[in-house]
């Protein structure tokens, strides 16, 4: 991945030397000795993801919002939000947003809508995640969830203003999630 090195000049952070610490098959941990502006300096931590991402917010016809019920190890507890995964090799966010419907609630076709991307947790991970909106869903009913890890436990599906208060009442609390809510009502898809 080609990063920005940075120029104090310019007020930016700027990388004297980057040491990988290791890597896995889904991120590389880096390590960088840094310039701060005031001419300091000092270490800072990254994360650079292998493969992008994409998040995609699905929507039936009555006009509700299908969501997962999904473990995730890192809280430690379910969460409910939007199908998401990587961007594997050779695919683009609209062939990743369609793995990841098929994979996760059994849709099959679906039209994408490209809502941009975002960059979550950009402290510490050089991370960039399409956005996505599908509508008019043609569901599989006859096939199973296929999810890599059988973690998801249940698909639900929330109208407008459930989605709003449950967002309100932390009871949705996904970053990707809220942030591709907030999205299509911006966009007036919603």
């Amino acid at each position: 991945m080609n990063i920005l090195k940075g120029d104090v000049n310019k007020g930016e952070i700027e990388i004297i030397r980057s040491n990988n610490e290791f890597r896995t098959a889904y991120f590389e941990f880096i390590q960088d000795h840094v310039l701060f502006p005031n001419g300091k300096q000092g270490e800072y931590s990254r994360i650079e993801p292998i493969m992008g991402g994409a998040a995609v917010l699905p929507i039936n016809s009555k006009g509700d919002f299908i969501l997962i019920k999904t473990f995730r190890h890192a809280i430690r507890s379910f969460s409910i939000e939007a199908p998401r995964g990587f961007i594997k090799e050779n695919e683009g966010p609209f062939k990743a947003a369609m793995r990841e419907l098929l994979e996760e609630i059994n849709v099959v076709s679906a039209d994408l809508i490209h809502m941009g991307f975002t960059t979550p947790e950009n402290s510490i991970m050089n991370s960039h995640v399409h956005l996505l909106y599908a509508h008019n869903l043609i569901f599989n009913e006859s096939i199973t969830n296929d999810s890599d890890s059988g973690t998801i436990c249940e698909v639900l599906s929330f109208s407008k203003e459930s989605m709003k208060q449950k967002i309100l009442n932390n009871e949705i609390r996904d970053g990707y999630t809220v942030n591709l809510f907030l999205k299509a009502m911006l966009l007036g898809l919603v």
